[in-house]
């Protein structure tokens, strides 16, 4: 009887053991990543990884493609390029790409300058001009309406009027997604100081419109968002290159926001100026939900940045 109970307790004890020992194993999964159509993108991210691990999937399209979404035996589970998850399965991820849509109409400038010109001419493909619109038209124009966009009128020393404006588009001026907005931007000039407006023309009714905010510096370059909702662009003045980040809504014709090198630094003491920002590597995110950049701090270094289109949230790519 004895024997029994000893062999019995030998039975649980191993029993025990190596209940402890399969516990103290987790559990692997595959993730597997792969490009739909072949050849039209990088994937990456694919492995075993251990179970609660995180997996981080990202995707690259070629030129001319455009990542359309990942997906999981064809139902869509992210817009996002970089997307991920915890690993809970075994799972198939599949980057799906569509070739980029071929821009059928160009901007134009007539009459060039050394950055801009003194006419925009939106061509199609058989250079036939579909909209033409001359500075002297956008002059007249703002002499009518320059009360009636701005709550207060813009100013450095003194106030600025139509009659300050340079003669001249400047060369950032870029059609909307669905090529039927027009984006462009005019500048002052007083004492190495840039002042600029920026507005939009709707090529359907060819309606214009300024936002109703003027800009410190000159307009670098225009991002229109994905779906056209929003405008954004870098910020050149006399201190230094890509000095601000600004988002537009194209809709509502209000500035969402401005950045400024005084927004990123970790130093409160430092001012604007004291930073000596550059704003690089602007990009969309396909949903539009967030506005990606690289900004490179005086003194502080260079760090990758998000934040959403009203400027509310904004994060550093290096923070949990």
């Amino acid at each position: 009887m004895r024997r029994k109970v000893g062999s019995g307790l030998f039975i649980l004890l191993i029993l025990f053991v190596f209940a402890q020992f399969i516990s103290g194993c987790s559990a692997q999964y595959e993730v597997s990543v792969e490009a739909d159509p072949q050849g039209a993108g990088g994937v990456t991210g694919g492995g075993t990884y251990e179970a609660g691990e995180s997996v981080v999937v990202e995707a690259s399209p070629l030129e001319g493609y455009e990542f359309a979404g990942w997906f999981i035996e064809g139902q869509k589970i992210s817009s996002e390029k970089s997307y991920d998850f915890i690993a809970e399965e075994d799972v198939a991820l599949t980057a799906s790409f569509t070739e980029e849509e071929q821009l059928s109409r160009s901007v134009e400038f007539a009459n060039e300058q050394d950055h801009g010109g003194e006419t925009l001419q939106v061509v199609d493909e058989e250079g036939s001009i579909i909209f033409e619109y001359t500075f002297a038209e956008f002059k007249d124009w703002a002499a009518e309406n320059w009360d009636d966009i701005f709550e207060e009128t813009p100013a450095f020393m003194d106030p600025v009027y139509p009659k300050d404006l340079y003669p001249f588009f400047l060369d950032t001026a870029t059609l909307s997604p669905d090529e039927n907005k027009l984006a462009f931007s005019v500048h002052s000039y007083f004492a190495a100081s840039y002042m600029s407006f920026v507005g939009v023309v709707n090529l359907e009714t060819e309606e214009v419109t300024l936002i109703d905010e003027e800009n410190d510096g000159q307009v670098d370059e225009f991002l229109w968002s994905p779906e056209g909702t929003y405008l954004a662009y870098t910020l050149t003045t006399a201190v230094g290159e890509g000095f601000y980040l600004t988002v537009d809504n194209a809709g509502s014709m209000e500035k969402e926001f401005t950045l400024s090198g005084g927004d990123l630094s970790e130093d409160p003491d430092l001012s604007a100026e004291d930073t000596f920002p550059r704003f690089r590597n602007v990009d969309w995110s396909e949903s539009e939900e967030r506005l990606y950049f690289t900004a490179d701090i005086h003194l502080e270094g260079e760090f990758d940045w998000s934040i959403d289109p009203q400027g509310t949230d904004l994060r550093k790519q290096s923070d949990p």
